[in-house]
């Protein structure tokens, strides 16, 4: 998935490496559990806790590539899902005043639950809708600079996903 971002790259890239910012505009995300170091480096780890509807959940993300004011990748566990998570920068139009942004979610064919398991489809559905959402909040954080009132994607069929295994 793309969008296009009015605000300069840097500031996109702040929103993205930066462990507050990233607390204040990724969806669900209610506090910050533990924070790496400010500046996103390859390893670094943070985690949030997230709210899906009633459902106390963790998000976890480590930077496994980074390409600074260009491209970073990460694992990212949520609940029971887990992906890699690509995002990719770059200049969108004349000036530098607005940003393209792709977002690359990349997940298993199926995914475990307790007893059982999704397909995926169902995988692939929760997926598009989360890249979705990050989308929008990420481009409302960067152009309004407040945090933005998405929730977090709940199909009936993916709230078993993101609860923690007890």
């Amino acid at each position: 998935m793309t969008t296009v971002v009015a605000a300069p790259r840097a500031t996109v890239w702040s929103a993205l490496s930066s462990p507050a910012e990233i607390a204040r505009w990724r969806p669900g995300v209610e506090r910050t559990l533990e924070s790496g170091a400010e500046e996103v480096h390859v390893g670094r780890r943070l985690r949030f806790r997230c709210r899906l509807h009633d459902v106390p959940v963790t998000l976890e993300e480590r930077a496994v590539e980074v390409v600074p004011g260009r491209r970073l990748r990460s694992e990212v566990r949520f609940g029971l899902f887990h992906c890699e998570e690509t995002l990719t920068l770059a200049d969108a139009g004349p000036g530098d005043q607005h940003t393209q942004i792709s977002l690359r979610i990349t997940t298993p064919s199926e995914t475990p639950l307790l007893g059982a398991s999704l397909d995926r489809f169902a995988v692939r559905r929760f997926g598009t809708e989360l890249a979705g959402t990050c989308l929008r909040a990420l481009r409302d954080w960067c152009e309004l600079g407040h945090p933005p009132a998405h929730a977090l994607p709940a199909t009936s069929e993916t709230q078993a996903l993101l609860r923690d295994p007890v």
